[in-house]
């Protein structure tokens, strides 16, 4: 073998290898777009080829793949009300409509450069989508992804240099009332826009909610508002119902046990107490948002390590389970139940390297669970938590069952 051939061998052999191991052996079923329902679909993003996975939840079995073209590592997807479209971002400000029941992308959308966050109007009517570049928020039409209005973000000061203010996130809020909510990350400024005006006008403005605004939840009736400022290391609050700043519960007010960034994402609530996992330390807060009333610090990985991204509430029992992706270097391969009465964890899940963004199927039967460094999604029987089966991914990230269309906030 010449020099030249022997380089190319080198050279192009690791790159083979690579692409073979990326290429995970997936079984999809034997049911044809179309003649499954979109009740209870599991749809995993696959960030680095920038795919989704279509999973039926009710028998755990994948029936479809969707390339996004032109994305780069997709996030921040929601649902429309009967389940069927899934809108999903790329990070580099392509927007896209897919169709779960076709198998196929319906409608593209170039929003920004670098985007982050989107929402659903309960009507299903629009979607609102956040950018980092240009600081703005962009309002569609949810059937074809017209671009209706765009909000731009208010002035900030940055390092010396003033700004027009990233949005952080963009959750509906209010429930009926059909209001949404843009947090903008660098001016510290929660915005309420109306949705059922046409113009899309901002009928209120919060000022200093915090530095370094980050993600957002609401309640399950979509009444109080709960954004996490990562700075501040604090949950500023918001009555939906009444448009009222109620307060803010820091996450670190226990020494021995500090939380010191709050990252809420889609947050988990259990009758009046809501969680939110904290990325500074292995803990996850407890609190209730209608008192504004700190409850409890409660340890996964530990007290010096750091902690998850995403917690989710099991259907129909009071558990909710969090993960740990950050601990150990993005390696952390455990996710933990906690029981949400005893407010403690009762339970430890092995998943795989990388776990990350734990969600149920529609009533609760199955847990899944991405393993981002394992190249799989694990599947939890979501009683018993023992785990049942795993599917093939291509580094999966965020997991959402359909059924969530349902639920204000998402």
């Amino acid at each position: 073998m010449g020099r030249k051939a022997l380089l190319t061998y080198f050279v192009i052999l690791p790159l083979v290898v690579a692409v073979l191991a990326l290429s995970a052996d997936v079984s999809f079923a034997k049911k044809a777009p179309g003649t499954y329902g979109t009740a209870n679909l599991m749809v995993v993003v696959e960030r680095d080829p920038a795919t989704i996975l279509i999973i039926d939840g009710t028998d755990n079995e994948v029936v479809g793949r969707v390339k996004l073209p032109g994305a780069r590592q997709p996030h921040a997807p929601v649902f429309s009300p009967d389940g069927r479209y899934y809108y999903v971002m790329g990070r580099n400000g392509v927007y896209f409509k897919v169709d779960l029941l076709k198998q196929k992308v319906v409608a593209k959308q170039k929003i920004g450069e670098d985007s982050r966050g989107s929402a659903i109007t309960p009507d299903g009517r629009y979607v609102v989508a956040g950018n980092y570049k240009p600081g703005s928020v962009v309002i569609m039409d949810a059937r074809d992804l017209k671009i209706l209005k765009v909000i731009k973000g208010p002035k900030a000061l940055v390092k010396g240099k003033i700004i027009q203010s990233r949005a952080a996130s963009i959750t509906d809020v209010g429930g009926v009332k059909n209001l949404m909510a843009i947090a903008w990350k660098d001016a510290g400024e929660v915005w309420v826009v109306d949705m059922n005006n046409p113009k899309f006008p901002v009928i209120k403005k919060f000022k200093g909610a915090g530095a370094a605004l980050h993600d957002s939840f609401v309640t399950e009736d979509g009444r109080y508002y709960m954004l996490a400022s990562q700075a501040s290391h604090h949950m500023w609050i918001m009555d939906a119902y009444t448009l009222e700043y109620l307060g803010t519960i820091s996450t670190r007010p226990d020494a021995k046990i500090a939380g010191k960034i709050p990252h809420p994402g889609p947050g988990a609530c259990v009758d009046d107490i809501c969680f939110t996992p904290n990325v500074g330390t292995g803990t996850v807060t407890a609190y209730k948002p209608a008192e504004v009333k700190f409850v409890k610090n409660i340890p996964t990985t530990g007290v010096k390590n750091p902690g998850g991204l995403f917690i989710r509430k099991h259907p129909s029992a009071k558990v909710v389970v969090a993960d740990a992706v950050f601990h150990e270097g993005k390696k952390h391969s455990k996710v933990y139940v906690i029981d949400a009465e005893k407010l403690e964890v009762v339970k430890k899940l092995e998943v795989g390297p990388g776990a990350v963004h734990p969600d149920f199927t529609a009533k609760g039967a199955y847990r899944y669970v991405s393993s981002w460094g394992g190249n799989k999604v694990v599947i939890f029987d979501g009683k018993t938590f023992k785990k049942i089966k795993e599917i093939p991914a291509k580094t999966p990230t965020s997991i959402i069952n359909s059924g969530r269309a349902h639920e204000n906030g998402l």
